[in-house]
């Protein structure tokens, strides 16, 4: 039986269903804007596209629980959006590197490959960290109308409270 601390049920605690549909909707809006110049196949794309996606999303969400106590200078929601800014050019980065087979030459002396590169990077780095910015402003929300139900029942509890006492004066 797997526990809390075994990787499975660790990944479906951090990994919520609403922030895989953002990131596969953001994702396939990237993919699609790329597809218009993408002179390879589009199956090529895919990996480059998706995976620094999810890759940007496990270290937002892993961020948020890890570490417990995030050093002084720092504030937490800057360091998840950070990471997870430079999480997808970094996988774009070894995908790339991965790919170049002995005898060819690396990616960044071939002008194509080396465009491709540039441009999944960049988007990235923009889709991501609006993602991110967009995840930390719904959660603060959140956040809010919680708080305001918790308050409208804490001054519905005193009124009855008050309604209680006046009763029995």
């Amino acid at each position: 039986m797997p526990t809390l601390t075994t990787p499975i049920p660790l990944l479906l605690r951090v990994l919520r269903l609403k922030r895989l549909r953002v990131t596969l909707v953001a994702a396939t809006l990237m993919f699609g804007l790329v597809a218009l110049t993408w002179r390879s196949p589009l199956s090529a794309l895919v990996p480059r596209v998706f995976l620094p996606a999810f890759a940007a999303l496990l270290v937002f969400s892993l961020l948020e629980r890890w570490p417990r106590r995030v050093p002084k200078p720092l504030a937490r929601w800057a360091l998840q959006v950070v990471a997870a800014t430079l999480a997808a050019p970094a996988v774009v980065v070894v995908f790339y590197f991965s790919t170049i087979k002995p005898g060819t030459p690396p990616f960044w002396d071939v002008p194509e490959r080396m465009t491709g590169f540039l441009i999944l990077s960049f988007l990235g780095m923009l889709v991501s960290s609006w993602v991110a910015m967009g995840a930390l402003v719904a959660q603060r929300d959140a956040l809010v109308v919680q708080g305001e139900r918790a308050r409208g029942e804490l001054e519905r509890q005193a009124l009855d409270a008050k309604l209680r006492l006046l009763q029995a004066q």
